[in-house]
């Protein structure tokens, strides 16, 4: 097998930094280098659609090939998966050979060159491991790691079972020797904190948890001893990204803290949450802060800053097991599930005591929580994120709706809709545009009502039914830009507190202490009842009169004409 060639397989997607001494150090040594150039599909989302590299990497690999024109092979790929990106090489180069795996930063010597080609000669195994000098920050600290880099191939069929193994036509394993045959130096984890942060962000979504963090520029690894070399391969030993040396505190990883957040709740009870986690970054801006949630609020916390992870409500065995435990669990007023895997695997759970009632507002019990980690400043604003741009004309967001998961929900309702009709009247007279918002059940109930307004707009349609044809996302980029909201004791109704949108609610049977929209520019229509508390916890059936229900229409025409007064609407 010795007199097979020596092929090098090259998969490089906007990785110049190391490019061109990556292929000068090995190109003397092999027969033919086959660089395969391209993002692989789950590649191309991420980076926005790009196919092909932004950076040096193509006029690089061009002058090359013009410079060794019978060594040096470019293809430019996009295949589905790294791995059938990878595996192109075969089709390319089916010929028995020997496979020579090199990344773009991974730079040898001659003398290490030369082992290589040496163990091309071998006919006792058929692949062996290289011992990779993996550098960290500088030029002097590194780690060191085993990877197969040379194997034998005897024609067609073979695959890549991960990045960096190989399965034979038949899918066996091939001979492996363990001991390497040489040593490489890798660059890997040397270059600009922006790419270190897409490159470490790639590395955790592909394997899940991952040990290398990035802070302040540079890169800490947990539970790893570094070693130190002076040392550099010729051919970099003016490299400008081999310039820099980290500072010693660089290589003293402090793990950060783990904390988990518990809260099985709707969208408002979520939204009442987000102050006590703004709370708890603040507090420990280091921090992994996690929370475990229902399916129905996965929008309320995707895209907010100031949490690291959005749990639904599966696999929270796996998750704990891949953090190795949560230093804190946070278990919210209105959590109703505890399940054992979180419990266990934290070393403290903190919950908070309302001794069977709510005395104060919900988005202060779940402040006890932070307060009982140390905060001690004033309570944050509730968040929302939408990062969509709200339609530039002059509407106003109505929901009438309830969620039907449980059928006390319906008493959110005013006890007859129609009192909502000269209200807004009055606003298409002002020449709003009215967008009647909900779930797919809200839809007939707001047909209902849009049928007895006055459609009269000669410019356009002023009346839009979106019930069930929108996301959460994008309702929530609708009452970001509106110039009132309108609706009920909700989760939308907390949305709109959160871009502190002037608001007219009409409050029914919930209870006004525990569930306040935070918001500055509220204002009700309510009755009052001294049993509003009790309606709240399930009493409800017991209720005789329902007078929180009997709201009139002159009663929501009188506020709305003072809440457009007071916010020139």
């Amino acid at each position: 097998m010795s007199n097979m060639p020596l092929i090098v397989s090259l998969c490089v997607f906007e990785q110049d930094y190391f490019l061109r001494e990556s292929i000068e150090s090995i190109v003397n040594y092999v027969d033919k280098i086959i660089v395969i150039e391209g993002a692989w599909q789950s590649c191309v989302q991420s980076n926005g659609g790009v196919l092909r590299s932004r950076d040096n990497t193509i006029p690089i690999l061009k002058e090359l090939s013009n410079k060794y024109p019978d060594k040096i092979e470019v293809h430019y790929l996009n295949e589905s998966t790294q791995l059938k990106q990878r595996s192109k090489h075969f089709d390319i180069f089916s010929k028995p050979h020997w496979l020579w795996i090199v990344d773009s930063d991974e730079i040898y010597t001659q003398k290490e060159a030369k082992k290589v080609v040496d163990a091309t000669k071998r006919t006792d195994f058929e692949y062996f491991d290289t011992k990779s000098l993996t550098f960290v920050n500088d030029y002097r600290h590194y780690v060191e790691i085993n990877w197969p880099r040379l194997f034998q191939i005897n024609g067609p069929g073979y695959v890549f079972r991960s990045p960096n193994h190989l399965l034979k036509p038949d899918k066996s394993e091939l001979q492996h020797c363990e001991d390497p045959i040489a040593k490489y130096y890798h660059y890997s984890y040397i270059m600009t904190a922006d790419r270190m942060h897409k490159k470490i962000a790639d590395r955790i979504e592909t394997h899940g948890s991952f040990k290398w963090v990035l802070q302040n520029g540079w890169i800490k690894r947990k539970g790893i001893a570094f070693k130190e070399t002076n040392f550099k391969p010729d051919i970099v030993k003016r490299h400008p990204m081999l310039t820099r040396e980290a500072p010693e505190e660089a290589f003293i990883y402090k793990e950060p803290e783990k904390i988990g957040f518990i809260i099985n709740s709707g969208i408002g009870n979520a939204i009442l949450a987000t102050p006590m986690l703004k709370a708890i970054r603040l507090l420990k801006p280091n921090a992994r802060i996690s929370v475990f949630n229902w399916e129905r609020t996965r929008d309320v916390f995707s895209g907010l800053k100031f949490i690291d992870d959005n749990i639904m409500p599966k696999n929270y065995d796996k998750f704990i097991d891949s953090i190795e435990g949560l230093d804190y669990l946070l278990c919210s007023p209105t959590a109703h599930l505890n399940p054992q895997s979180l419990m266990s695997g934290a070393k403290e759970v903190i919950k908070i005591d309302k001794g069977g009632k709510w005395d104060k507002h919900e988005s202060e019990y779940n402040m006890d929580l932070a307060y009982k980690l140390g905060y001690n400043a004033p309570q944050p604003n509730p968040s929302f994120n939408t990062e969509q741009e709200p339609p530039p004309k002059k509407y106003i967001v109505v929901s009438i709706g309830y969620i039907k998961d449980s059928p006390h929900w319906a008493l959110k309702q005013i006890a007859d809709n129609n009192e909502w009709v000269e209200s807004l009247n009055l606003l298409l007279d002002k020449g709003y545009v009215l967008l009647f918002v909900g779930s797919s059940d809200d839809f007939s109930t707001s047909q209902e009502l849009i049928n007895k307004l006055n459609i009269n707009d000669t410019s356009g349609v002023n009346i839009l039914n979106l019930c069930g044809s929108t996301t959460l996302k994008d309702v929530a980029t609708l009452i970001k830009g509106t110039n009132l909201f309108i609706g009920l004791d909700g989760g939308l109704a907390h949305i709109a507190a959160c871009y502190q949108i002037p608001s007219l609610i009409c409050w029914t049977f919930t209870s006004l202490t525990k569930n306040k929209p935070l918001n500055s520019k509220l204002m009700l229509v309510i009755n009052h009842c001294e049993h509003r508390n009790i309606c709240q916890h399930k009493k409800y059936t017991n209720c005789t009169h329902k007078r929180c229900r009997d709201i009139k229409s002159d009663e929501i025409k009188n506020q709305l004409k003072k809440i457009c007064y007071f916010y020139d609407i």
